[in-house]
């Protein structure tokens, strides 16, 4: 009997995620200006917390080039899969449950490495971590002070 396996492919659900984001919400900050009839410079610095998530919206753009970069040599799958676990860490510190659970997933559907690799060549994925580490303490602190 033939037993019909269903691969349900996370990459391309991943990547398609890390493009549409940013532009959905450029569009949101755009209406969003012009509702309030300001301009966009006005809008971002009269709305903190809409800069700081600008700014996490448009990592996702980083995060896509590093992705694509590596699901080029998605063969070996050793250096996609590193950068998918860096990406899993930022997405869940700040909030992006969706992102981070596609992330887990592709992960998890990857073949196992062949060999391993160190981590010093990840100095970048290291750099948009940080700078999210930076956003989500920036993101808590704003909402600790209006309360």
């Amino acid at each position: 009997m033939v037993q019909l396996v269903r691969s349900f492919n996370y990459f391309i659900y991943l990547k398609i995620m890390l493009l549409v984001i940013p532009s959905l919400y450029l569009i949101y900050a755009l209406l969003s200006a012009a509702k309030a009839n300001l301009s966009m410079m006005t809008y971002i610095v009269t709305q903190p917390v809409a800069t700081i998530m600008l700014l996490v919206s448009c990592l996702s753009l980083f995060w896509f080039l590093l992705y694509q970069r590596h699901y080029d040599q998605r063969g070996q799958g050793k250096d996609l899969r590193k950068s998918l676990f860096f990406y899993l860490v930022a997405s869940a510190i700040v909030g992006n449950l969706v992102g981070a659970g596609l992330a887990g997933l592709a992960i998890r559907q990857m073949p196992k490495p062949l060999e391993k690799t160190g981590i010093k060549e990840f100095w970048f994925e290291g750099i948009l971590l940080l700078i999210t580490l930076f956003c989500s303490f920036a993101l808590i602190r704003m909402s600790l002070s209006v309360l």
